[in-house]
């Protein structure tokens, strides 16, 4: 069974999981489009990439990342092992929730997950080793359309739980946030 939360985010929602569960183990649906919950969340949009990523190290940071228009995309994210803390910003200069953040714990002991909307920066940090995500896209990656911004943008006052420890060279120097490079 599968509950989906609204989050004080718009288009943000948080999607709980009850595994099926037997002697061989345990069974979990990550999506479908027909399923009435996820259709209020998800919508018509269909799913044009899966990635998954593995992070070794506690503290890593993976992110600020989204996509421009015309390449937008909405995300749906689980931690398949571990667990982090996930990140979404909104980037909607017409949202009320303009520039505010939402965070989760996400873990694969909790089966939780995200959907993040197009025009939210999408951002993570490892709480336990070699923790592995799961990503549906709506769209194709464009990478002349890929952005994002600094995880430590004093524009968002972000509270990461934890010193970081290790973060890509491309995300280091990612810019930090202007309003008019906006969406």
């Amino acid at each position: 069974m599968t509950d989906i939360f609204k989050t004080y985010i718009e288009g943000v929602f948080e999607i709980r999981t009850e595994p099926f569960k037997d002697n061989r183990g345990k069974f979990v649906n990550v999506f479908r489009s027909n399923e009435s919950s996820y259709l209020k969340a998800w919508g018509s949009k269909g799913v044009n990439q899966v990635n998954i990523s593995e992070t070794k190290f506690i503290g890593s940071i993976r992110g600020l990342h989204l996509q421009r228009n015309p390449y937008s995309e909405s995300k749906l994210i689980k931690c398949l092992e571990g667990e982090v803390w996930d990140v979404a910003v909104d980037l909607r200069k017409t949202s009320k929730t303009f520039l505010n953040w939402i965070s989760l714990k996400l873990s694969d002991s909790m089966q939780n997950g995200i959907i993040i909307p197009p025009g939210c920066a999408h951002g993570f940090q490892v709480l336990e080793p070699n923790s592995k995500m799961l990503y549906l896209h709506s769209g194709h990656w464009e990478k002349e359309f890929e952005i994002g911004y600094r995880w430590d943008d004093p524009t968002f006052q972000i509270k990461w739980p934890l010193e970081v420890t290790e973060i890509s060279s491309k995300d280091k120097n990612l810019p930090f946030f202007n309003n008019d490079q906006i969406l």
